[in-house]
């Protein structure tokens, strides 16, 4: 009874330095993507499959290992498309300190690959997607995978079964884009024209990507003389660009524009698509918003002047106190960040820069 369970331990010990000997690794281990084609689980071609991932084998034993089977699965939301019963033998030996690099392109193949023979059972996109009626739903609709998290794991195993490897796994999410939707302020193209008075601007928009940390929002903002200006083909190609602001990471933004009293503004949202298809992503444009910009009817000229002063004033600098002490007024005009401000939009920013460092203050001619 004492020989049995050392040799039963002996043999335990002897599969765990094993499966330690030999590992395998899938690089990289995420990948996102809005748009992904029916095509890219394409086993008949896998030539039209981007490449996902990679997978490393090593074997450090120091003998060669002459069979072996690579077994996966593919999961789309915890649901199996491929379980673990999917594998393919080896056509050579995995070399002792040589490491086996293979990609999905030579994994999801229905004729088998350079380095491992026909999977079995075989690999048809028809039957993977009828094993769950919405995923099969959305790709005869579209064309596309639906949105969600696919996870493939890989693993390698003996004719038996028996586990040689490591599991290892990575992780697709596809986040389809939908549309990108202005909220505020503004109406489409073609509506009475509203008339905006606030500062600072506030910019609203809604999408489906404001839960994406890879679709950074760009905002452009194009000035108009004219209202008769604010047509489609007039607006994408002319106009004054204001501001031009990428890599907004919400559905919102808020600053000191300088709007013009009485000019006219088109603003839009777009981002750039990820598609593992296409070498040049490319955009998704919400429509157009305009507005008129109007300043403040009760904007008060000398409370907004006392308002500078007792700011320069809060400032504690000798020369720029001596002056306003001596009579000197201030001339009412900021340049921040390379923007000259005046009037409501002067008085605005003062409250706004409130507890933030002012780089300089500078006597006018």
């Amino acid at each position: 009874m004492k020989v049995l369970v050392c040799l039963v331990l002996m043999m335990s010990l002897s599969l765990f330095l094993s499966a330690q000997d030999i590992s395998i690794s899938m690089n990289p281990q995420y990948q996102f993507y809005n748009v992904l084609p029916a095509s890219s689980f394409d086993f008949q071609n896998p030539a039209n499959q981007p490449l996902f991932f990679t997978v490393t084998a090593s074997n450090t034993t120091g003998q060669p290992i002459e069979e072996f089977y690579l077994t996966y699965s593919l999961s789309w939301n915890d649901e199996y498309l491929i379980d673990f019963e999917t594998r393919a033998r080896n056509l050579d030996p995995l070399a002792a300190d040589i490491p086996l690099i293979f990609n999905n392109q030579d994994i999801l193949n229905e004729t088998g690959s350079r380095y491992f023979g026909r999977p079995n059972p075989s690999l048809t996109l028809t039957e993977i997607i009828d094993r769950i009626p919405n995923f099969r739903d959305v790709i005869i609709n579209t064309g596309m995978l639906p949105d969600g998290i696919f996870i493939f794991v890989v693993r390698l195993v003996d004719a038996n079964g028996q586990l040689l490897s490591n599991d290892d796994s990575m992780e697709i999410r596809v986040m389809n884009p939908g549309g990108i939707f202005l909220v505020s302020p503004g109406v489409s193209l073609g509506s009475t024209i509203p008339t905006v008075s606030s500062m600072p601007a506030n910019f609203i928009w809604s999408s489906n990507l404001a839960a994406s940390p890879l679709n950074p929002f760009r905002l452009i903002i194009k000035e108009f003389d004219d209202p008769s200006m604010l047509t489609p083909d007039y607006i994408e190609t002319d106009g004054l660009t204001i501001s031009d602001i990428d890599n907004l990471q919400s559905t919102y933004y808020s600053d000191y524009i300088p709007l013009q009293d009485g000019r006219y503004y088109a603003w839009q949202i777009s981002t750039e698509i990820i598609d593992p298809t296409l070498s040049i992503p490319p955009e998704i444009n919400s429509p157009y918003y305009v507005f008129r910009y109007e300043e403040d009817s009760s904007y008060d000229q000398e409370g907004a002047m006392n308002a500078i002063r007792m700011y320069l004033l809060s400032l504690n600098i000798s020369w720029v106190t001596e002056m306003l002490n001596n009579g000197f007024d201030p001339s009412g005009i900021i340049d921040y960040n390379g923007t000259v401000w005046s009037g409501s939009g002067a008085e605005n920013l003062i409250y706004e820069l409130q507890n933030r460092q002012v780089i300089d203050v500078k006597l006018a001619d």
